[in-house]
């Protein structure tokens, strides 16, 4: 390759590192929705004996509510924010493609990552979803007509007696805890007609893993550099370097 091409906006090396780019970024969101909620705010004027911990979905300042005190172990409540990182996550495992193809014509790879990720059912469940997201419309890759569920389940067994508001009209909504332990909560995919297909974190999990054979096939991660190395040791452990 010659010197000229080699920093070239379309270079292999240029859409290689991008791609290194993106796998960080998929990885680092992936454990952001794995992880259970646990970002609280004290309220310095509730009285003793009732929950004083606002659960912190997002950067969203809390106001003092006065809600429905109740103790149950799981509850179902939609949090737009944690769906959108969701939706947008899948949007960046589908669109991996892209970036996967204009190295591939770089290099002269045969191989095709549109029909790769046509042939995976999770990889275009995951372009359903991140399509709708992204641009307001399914072309329903997968013929599951697939959707996130609104209403996110959250697992408060170990959070006590919990204090819930809603505002029909504003769409806010508290929920105060007296325990802070991490909420795991889970949020589902269902097809058109409203059956649940799993959970979404497993699914994108699933749909990006299935990258990782055309990823090898590529060599894009084949350097003898760290960048490289610290990629293989994390998304193909146990395999030589």
């Amino acid at each position: 390759m010659s010197g000229s091409r080699k920093g070239g906006k379309h270079s292999p090396e240029k859409i290689g590192a991008e791609i290194k780019t993106e796998l960080r970024n998929i990885l680092h969101n992936l454990c952001e929705v794995l992880r259970p909620i646990n970002r609280f705010w004290t309220s310095p004027d509730r009285p003793v004996g009732v929950p004083r911990y606002f659960v912190s979905f997002d950067t969203t300042p809390h106001r003092e509510v006065t809600g429905l005190r109740t103790n149950i172990l799981q509850m179902r409540f939609p949090v737009e924010t944690i769906s959108d990182r969701v939706a947008l996550l899948a949007a960046s495992v589908w669109h991996l493609k892209d970036r996967l193809n204009h190295y591939a014509k770089a290099t002269g790879a045969a191989a095709d990552s549109n029909i790769w990720a046509n042939s995976h059912r999770n990889l275009q469940i995951c372009g359903d979803i991140g399509n709708h997201k992204k641009h307001g419309n399914n072309q329903n890759f997968s013929g599951l007509n697939p959707r996130l569920v609104p209403e996110i389940l959250f697992d408060t067994s170990c959070s006590g007696l919990l204090e819930i508001f809603q505002d029909g009209a504003t769409k806010q909504q508290e929920l105060l805890v007296s325990n802070t332990g991490p909420i795991p909560y889970r949020v589902d995919v269902a097809d058109g007609a409203g059956t649940v297909i799993g959970p979404a974190a497993g699914i994108i999990r699933s749909g990006f893993d299935n990258w990782l054979p055309l990823i090898k096939q590529l060599g894009i991660l084949a350097g003898t550099g760290r960048e490289d190395a610290a990629l293989r040791a994390v998304l193909f452990p146990g395999q030589a370097s």
